[in-house]
């Protein structure tokens, strides 16, 4: 039953570099939410009482990364020369978006270790990491295209 989970999760994944912004983004969520309900293994209650404060908390999250994004932007011109002072403000906000990130993370991890067993917690920050890093390696390997090769479900371990 794995493995057939992981076929589907690299299929879809495979496909979405090719779709638009929205529609990457929900399918992107989709496969998230499939892949941490595979490792964490959570019952109905459970997942009744987790999914509502996972889904504030990546919202949360995702609002601190478009901030800070458009922050990076503005620095990243090349033909806009920054006084020291700009240059500083932008260290300056860089770090602020870096803790605010961190507090974040604080918060909600003692709003998880309400409703999640100590060993689900592990499971759920290494469950993140292990699909943020499947993805970044289908990106690096096939640049947006389709992805070449056998893979398994091995590729989420690290």
């Amino acid at each position: 039953m794995k493995l057939l989970f992981y076929m589907f999760l690299l299929l879809v994944s495979s496909n979405i570099f090719s779709q638009n912004n929205e529609s990457r983004k929900e399918k992107l969520k989709a496969m998230k939410v499939a892949f941490i309900t595979e490792k964490l293994d959570l019952s109905s209650d459970e997942a009744q009482k987790f999914w509502p404060i996972y889904n504030e908390f990546d919202k949360a999250r995702e609002g601190l990364m478009k901030e800070r994004k458009s922050l990076m932007k503005s620095g990243k011109d090349e033909t806009i020369v920054l006084s020291d002072k700009e240059a500083e403000l932008l260290a300056d906000n860089f770090v602020k978006y870096e803790l605010a990130e961190a507090k974040l993370m604080e918060d909600y991890h003692a709003k998880f270790k309400k409703v999640l067993s100590p060993q689900k917690l592990i499971k759920l920050y290494q469950s993140e990491r292990q699909f943020k890093n499947h993805l970044l390696r289908q990106l690096g390997e096939g640049k947006g295209n389709q992805m070449h090769g056998r893979h398994n479900a091995s590729e989420f371990e690290e």
